[in-house]
């Protein structure tokens, strides 16, 4: 390689002889590079040709005396391994070598290579001033030294990866930092101190108990800066004994007598009727001999257990599984179903119901029928039939009938000899004898008393042991809320001449509308709705509809009556009643809706208040020499404009304005520049307001001079 002549020193010059003509060199005088390898002296030969078969040469000695030069970072950050270690290499500190030799053949030595906790100490980081000598092959050195800041990995985290967090009762529950992390720690197991938590979220309700939640934790060192993000499970329960799964569920089948090879169809259904979204499932488990199929609907039937996720308040779930009787093991198949939840303690956590299925018994069957519709008020009394039929000789039937919560059973429309059990709400019909091929039919009465639908199974007995079971179709019951706003549509103005040139003005008419709508399923069949005037400052102009009933109950107090009937679910009617003022007045009209059938309904009232005011315009009636008629009652700053119009005694006019509400100082006593005469001048004014109402004020005015 070539080497720059000002890195080296050339010594005498000796002779000697080379035979090879190709080994001459350059000559020195010449040129501004030598030829230089890693051996520290190097013989050249350069001199002129003798001749082509050897060669007289002069040699010159060259050796590099300069010593490399190194360029290195400023600092060097080193960060510890999970071995607890780490190794400073040239190329973290070393960003260049210059040097007379290549760099290349630089060695570089260190006074520390490797770095671990024993640095440390009890520090999280140090700083260290590491040695660096470089050494080229001709034995220069140069030394300088380098910062080395040595800190620990990523923290070690000591936390609880899985908390339960019990609500005791509460609304809410809070997740509080100690309870997710034990402590921060270096990798050389140094605990870090004056570290900040934060959790988000960290609030938790029992809409959360549904399912684990994911809680995003953020650990921040006492200088604000992050030293780990992670996340933590978080289970949410409440083991207060006052707290329960407010879960309903219901299981019905298609065939309540079963027979060998039936096909059977079960449908569950789950509703949570609370603000709490608990972690459920339901469990139901096939009766023995009736084998698994199929199943479809919201979530996953498998192994006897039915996983629907989280259900908000109202919401619901439905399964359908389907099975076949393969084998008859017992006359009563009982199918038993529970909705299960781990939010809550036992046994709080579990809610369930039953459905029973006879295997068939031909000789002797009941039915139970809905008599009439299906669809019923909330008041209505509905009518329930029961129907025993017998092949054979029977003795010691007993119907048993359960009516659902909500169905109030009327012991009048019940059979001779029956049994009423109010706590459970059943009735208990007892046969002592039924002769072969015979029929017997028994009613019974039920008041719907809320809304919702109701499923009603009647039970046949012989000697206390269950034969048969018969289910009505489904009553639907439905409520009537019956709702009225009140309010006052006012007429246009009116004027009256006062004394002294005075004008009033009051409201000339006025209706009170009265909206009643059913906001309810039901139908309302009949209904009163009543409002209140005061007849001594009020006329009762008409009415709509027309067939309302007045009655007077004193001087001051007056009843208007409307009779509704026949309001569908969900329609609406509208009633007024128009009045003309004889008086100023404020008058708050207290409107009511009182239902007559049926009975148990909403009920609702509304007031509403019209005020008729009247105004006094003083209006000048004397306009004196070099003066102005101003009416300041037109500065009200609800009237938009008014027309002002001015005749003389034989009806000519004198002067116009189409709005005086501006112009209202330009009426004096000259007209055209010409003074009036001395008379009686009669004025008349249109205002209209920006309602939209108007009001003609006439009057007159005196002229002096």
């Amino acid at each position: 390689m070539l080497v720059p002549s000002t890195c080296v020193n050339a010594s005498d010059t000796t002779t000697r002889w080379v035979d090879d003509y190709s080994a001459r060199g350059t000559d020195p005088a010449n040129s501004d590079y030598y030829n230089y390898d890693i051996i520290r002296e190097w013989t050249v030969g350069i001199a002129g040709r003798s001749d082509r078969d050897s060669t007289d040469m002069q040699i010159i000695t060259v050796s590099d005396t300069e010593a490399p030069v190194l360029a290195l970072k400023d600092t060097v950050t080193l960060t510890l391994d999970a071995d607890r270690l780490v190794t400073l290499t040239n190329d973290l500190f070393l960003e260049r070598v210059t040097d007379c030799a290549d760099s290349l053949y630089v060695a570089i030595e260190l006074s520390q290579v490797d770095f671990d906790c024993d640095v440390l100490g009890d520090n999280l980081s140090d700083t260290l001033d590491v040695d660096v000598v470089a050494v080229d092959p001709s034995g220069n050195r140069s030394t300088t030294y380098t910062l080395v800041v040595v800190v620990n990995a990523e923290p070690v985290l000591d936390l609880n990866t899985e908390i339960t967090l019990d609500l005791e009762g509460a609304t809410t529950v809070e997740l509080l930092p100690d309870k997710v992390v034990n402590g921060v720690a270096n990798i050389c197991g140094i605990d870090i101190e004056g570290f900040d938590v934060t959790l988000s979220p960290s609030t938790f309700s029992c809409e959360h108990m549904h399912a684990p939640n994911t809680v995003t934790v953020t650990i921040l060192d006492a200088q604000g800066e992050t030293l780990a993000d992670t996340t933590v499970t978080v289970i949410v329960r409440n083991s207060n004994a006052a707290a329960r799964l407010k879960y309903t569920i219901s299981l019905t089948s298609d065939k309540p007598r079963v027979d060998l090879n039936d096909q059977l169809t079960y449908v569950l259904e789950v509703t949570n009727t609370d603000v709490c979204m608990p972690n459920a499932w339901v469990e139901f488990a096939l009766p023995e001999g009736v084998n698994y199929t199929a199943a479809t609907g919201d979530g996953i039937y498998e192994n006897g257990v039915w996983t629907f996720g989280a259900l908000a308040q109202g919401e619901s779930a439905t399964m359908t599984v389907s099975a076949e009787v393969a084998e008859k093991i017992s006359t009563l198949l009982t199918s038993t179903a529970c909705v299960v939840s781990d939010s809550y303690d036992e046994p709080w956590n579990k809610v369930c119901t039953e459905y029973l299925q006879q295997f068939k018994d031909t000789s002797t069957v009941i039915e139970k029928t809905l008599m009439g519709r299906d669809v019923a008020n909330v008041g209505d009394v509905v009518t329930y039939q029961l129907t025993v039929t017998t092949e054979v000789n029977e003795k010691r039937l007993t119907i048993v009938d359960s009516l659902p919560r909500g169905l109030f059973i009327v012991p009048a429309g019940l059979p001779s000899g029956s049994e009423i059990n109010e706590a459970d709400n059943v009735v208990i019909i007892h046969i002592d004898s039924l002769l072969e091929g015979t029929t017997a039919t028994y009613s019974l009465q039920a008041r719907v008393d809320s809304a919702g639908v109701f499923v009603n199974k009647a039970y046949l007995l012989r000697a206390g042991v269950e034969i048969e079971s018969a289910q009505a179709v489904p009553l639907n019951a439905l409520m009537s809320d019956i709702a009225i706003t009140a309010e006052i549509k006012e007429g246009d103005y009116d004027s009256k001449e006062g004394e002294h040139g005075d004008v009033y003005v009051v409201s000339k008419e006025y209706s009170q509308i009265i909206n009643l709508r059913n906001e309810g399923g039901g139908t309302i069949h009949s209904a009163k709705v009543e409002t209140n005037y005061d007849p001594s400052i009020q006329e009762l102009m008409w009415t709509n509809p027309s067939n309302a009933e007045i009655r007077q109950e004193s001087a001051t107090k007056a009843i208007i009556t409307w009779t509704v009937a026949g309001l569908a679910g969900n329609d609406g009617y509208t009633l007024e009643a128009h009045f003309n003022p004889t008086a100023p007045l404020t008058h708050t009209f207290s409107t009511d809706a009182r239902v007559e059938s049926p009975t148990e309904v909403k009920l609702d009232n509304n007031d509403a208040t019209v005020k008729v005011n009247q105004k006094i315009w003083k209006i000048p009636n004397v306009l004196m020499p070099e003066s102005c008629l101003h009416i300041k009652e037109l500065e009200d700053p609800y009237i938009t404009t008014a027309a002002l119009t001015v005749v003389n005694a034989w009806g000519n006019q004198v002067y116009h304005s189409k709005d005086y509400k501006v112009d209202q100082y330009n009426f004096d006593s000259a007209f055209n520049g010409v003074s009036l005469s001395k008379g009686t001048y009669w004025y008349y004014m249109e205002v209209y307001y920006e309602d939209g109402r108007n009001v003609v004020i006439r009057g007159y005015v005196e002229v002096l001079k």
